[in-house]
C-alpha cells in the first residue's frame, strides 16, 4: 500500500490496442485543483492495498495550484502491471483533467523470445533442406576455380577434385588430397561468405514471415502453460484498470463537487 506522498516510478513496454483513458474541460473549475487532487488521493487510497499502489508519479513535478498527478497501479496479476495517471492541470480559469493508461509486462520479452525461436528454427530447417536438396561442395568448387583459374576453370575443378593441387611458387601440379569444403573456407573465406550470402538472406526472409502466419493460439496456449494472462486478456485487465481509475474520478467530480458528465467539455476527440 502506498500513500498519497508515495512517489511510483513506472516504465511502460506494453503496447495496448485502443483508447485508453479521456481528457476533458472544466469551465470554471481552475481553483478546484488542490482540493480534486486531494479527494482523489483519498478516495483512491481507501482501496490501496497488496494488489494497489497509490501514489504520485515520480518522474512529474507537481506544482502546487498549478498541476498535479495522482497514480494507480494495478498489481493484480503479478509482474503484468497496469497504470493509470489522472492529472490535472490549471489553464486560466479551467481545469485540464487527463487520464492516461499504459502497461508494463513480462509478455513483451516473452513474444520477442518466441518470435526469435520461431525464425531460428524456420532458417535452421530451410537451411538444413537447401543442403539437403543441393550440393554445397560442388557450388563451392565451381565458384573457386572460377575465381582463381579463370582461363581455365573446367581442367582446374577436374584436377582438385581429382586429388591435385597447385604450387602457386613453382606453378606446378602435385598430388594431394581432394579439395574439401573446409579447404575452401580456410584458403579463401570470403568466397565462402558470398556465396552463402543471397541463399541466407533468402532463408531469413522466409524465415521471417512464419511468425506471422502461425496462429495466435499458439502463443495464446504458451501464456497459459506459463499460467501468464493471454496478449487479449492482459488489454482488457489493462483497459478495465484504467475504467476503474475513470469511474473513481467521475464518483468523485459528481459527490464532492456537483460535477457530472454534461458539465464536461472533452477535447482532443476523445
Amino acid at each position: 500500500m502506498k500513500n498519497e506522498h508515495s512517489r511510483i516510478a513506472f516504465s511502460p513496454n506494453w503496447k495496448v490496442t485502443g483508447r485508453l483513458g479521456s481528457r476533458f474541460l472544466l469551465l470554471g473549475a481552475g481553483d478546484l485543483l488542490e482540493d480534486l487532487a486531494r479527494c482523489l488521493e483519498e478516495e483512491l487510497g481507501t482501496a490501496a492495498g497488496q494488489t494497489l499502489d497509490v501514489g504520485c508519479a515520480r518522474e512529474v513535478i507537481d506544482i502546487e495550484g498549478t498541476y498535479r498527478v495522482v497514480r494507480v497501479i494495478h498489481r493484480e496479476h503479478g509482474p503484468h502491471l497496469c497504470k493509470a495517471d489522472l492529472s490535472v492541470r490549471r489553464q486560466g480559469a479551467d481545469l485540464h483533467v487527463v487520464v492516461e493508461g499504459a502497461a508494463r509486462s513480462p509478455l513483451r520479452w516473452l513474444r520477442l523470445a518466441y518470435r526469435c525461436a520461431l525464425f531460428s528454427a524456420a532458417w535452421i530447417l530451410g537451411l538444413a533442406v537447401l543442403l539437403s536438396l543441393s550440393n554445397p561442395q560442388d557450388s563451392l568448387m565451381r565458384e573457386y576455380v572460377r575465381k582463381h583459374f579463370p582461363d581455365n576453370p573446367v581442367e582446374a575443378y577436374v584436377a582438385l577434385s581429382d586429388g591435385w593441387r597447385l604450387d602457386t611458387t613453382t606453378q606446378s601440379w602435385f598430388r594431394a588430397e581432394p579439395l574439401s569444403t573446409r579447404d575452401i573456407v580456410r584458403q579463401d573465406p570470403q568466397l565462402v561468405f558470398s556465396s552463402l550470402f543471397h541463399p541466407a538472406l533468402v532463408l531469413s526472409g522466409m524465415a521471417a514471415l512464419l511468425p506471422m502466419v502461425v496462429p495466435q493460439s499458439v502463443f495464446d496456449s504458451l501464456c497459459i502453460l506459463l499460467k501468464w494472462p493471454t496478449p487479449d486478456t492482459f488489454n482488457a485487465y489493462v483497459a478495465a484498470g484504467v475504467a476503474w481509475a475513470e469511474g473513481r474520478l467521475s464518483e468523485v467530480l459528481q459527490v464532492r463537487f456537483g460535477i457530472d458528465e454534461t458539465q464536461k467539455l472533452v477535447v482532443d476527440g476523445k
